[in-house]
């Protein structure tokens, strides 16, 4: 745990005018859900679950065409090329999937028999967020119906307070514009509706597209974020409120060799822990 400052934003944020200001940002693979199961078996991330070669041999090959094809940039140092390229490899991922034209009833079929799992206490977590009227954005560069099944088949429901921005399908129809809604009527995905989200523009920005979301959070200027990539320290930026009251927990998963660039990011690092204790106990501050 990076405790420079951790202690005393956390106070901060406790002894403001909260419930009332605040709001928490969360990526969702591997922060949300569990990196690894109680055995030490990988947990898939969402584009994963597409990921049985015996069920979908034509997406796993695709899949591994695109990671030898895109993956030497994701390395590169900051820069256009990067940026181009990741966003080329999500696009083209997700239109491989696309292109199978999976049902809605087959979708929620593959998510019961993945093994992805919320982290222990997440559900009991997001419960909290609710009963204290506190929105939770659940900001992820991969498939929000896939987080939402998760939710759905885990939980029983999706929170009220809990908004997915992520890459969603849209069904036998192609379908443009920031918000468009998919018709329930139609049953196969056909494509993936706008904005793209890749792991390099998960920021404030990006959340201002989704116009009604930005306004009914703009107004809450203290924030809880929680990550597992350094890149998730920067997804509150440019959300245009007083940023300075952000409390960055990061989940360090695997590769401890990456501690000290996390603990420069993020101001609590937790290593290897399939909890949400210590945000629950945060949150706990608040009531």
């Amino acid at each position: 745990m990076n405790s420079s400052g951790s202690s005393a934003t956390a106070t901060c944020l406790a002894q403001s005018e909260l419930p009332w200001l605040m709001k928490v940002i969360s990526d969702f693979d591997h922060t949300l859900s569990r990196s690894h199961d109680e055995e030490g078996g990988r947990c898939p991330v969402t584009h994963e679950v597409f990921g049985n070669r015996e069920r979908f041999p034509e997406i796993v090959e695709k899949f591994v065409q695109l990671e030898k094809k895109y993956a030497r940039y994701e390395h590169l140092t900051e820069g256009e090329e990067r940026v181009e390229k990741m966003e080329a490899w999500w696009r083209e991922s997700n239109q491989v999937i696309a292109d199978q034209g999976i049902s809605r009833s087959e979708l929620s079929d593959i998510v019961k028999e993945t093994k992805i799992q919320l982290r222990e206490g997440a559900a009991e977590f997001m419960v909290r967020l609710e009963q204290q009227e506190i929105p939770i954005l659940i900001f992820s560069a991969g498939i929000g119906d896939v987080i939402s099944l998760v939710l759905e088949q885990t939980m029983g429901r999706i929170p009220a307070n809990s908004h997915v921005i992520s890459n969603m399908m849209a069904y036998d129809e192609k379908v443009g514009g920031v918000l468009a809604l998919t018709n329930p009527t139609h049953d196969r995905i056909c494509i993936f509706s706008d904005p793209l989200i890749h792991c390099f523009n998960k920021s404030g920005a990006m959340v201002a597209e989704f116009s009604p979301l930005h306004s009914c959070i703009s107004s809450r200027a203290n924030i809880l974020l929680l990550g597992d990539a350094l890149g998730d320290a920067q997804m509150a930026q440019g959300l245009g409120k007083d940023e300075e009251r952000i409390l960055k927990i990061a989940f360090l998963n695997s590769k401890p060799e990456m501690l000290s660039r996390f603990t420069s990011a993020f101001d609590i690092v937790i290593v290897d822990d399939q909890t949400m204790e210590i945000p629950t106990e945060i949150m706990k501050m608040i009531d």
